[in-house]
């Protein structure tokens, strides 16, 4: 079993409502579009709830996500912020996405599980030829490293 160090924090923002499912449906797409376009697997820590003041303002039920970000495969310079804002846009349109690089001692990982509700934990595949031959993705029994804790991805 692989170990995958986060590398980005990435908060994204839909801007109409949409529901959980959507939102995660979304992430996921996002989490694939990434593995083909870096040619890497792609695992992701989500974190999911509804904007709060977003709900006091307008009633509306829009998601609040965060997500942790690693690969397994790291390519310093060919994977930056800019690229994985693009990829955002690419898919949502018009949007408003915060993408920074993961740090630790910012608490990143821990302001994500005291402030959502709801967690997931996604990995996007590139759909290598090793990926398409078997059954399913080899890499989905991955585990990410978040903050001197490991969670295991759900298979």
């Amino acid at each position: 079993m692989t170990v995958i160090t986060p590398k980005f924090w990435v908060s994204p923002t839909w801007i109409h409502p949409v529901c959980l499912d959507s939102a995660i449906k979304t992430t996921k797409h996002y989490c694939n579009v990434l593995g083909k376009e870096f040619d890497t697997h792609v695992v992701c820590d989500a974190h999911y709830d509804v904007q709060r003041l977003r709900k006091l303002i307008t009633n509306e039920d829009a998601p609040d996500a965060h997500l942790i970000i690693g690969f397994e495969d790291w390519k310093v310079g060919q994977i930056n912020s800019q690229r994985l804002r693009d990829a955002w846009f690419n898919i949502m349109g018009f949007s408003i996405i915060n993408v920074r690089t993961y740090d630790d001692t910012r608490f990143d990982g821990d302001y994500s599980f005291w402030n959502h509700k709801e967690y997931r934990s996604i990995h996007g595949c590139p759909h290598k030829q090793i990926c398409r031959r078997r059954k399913a993705c080899t890499f989905r029994h991955t585990e990410i490293k978040i903050d001197k804790r490991t969670f295991k991805l759900s298979a």
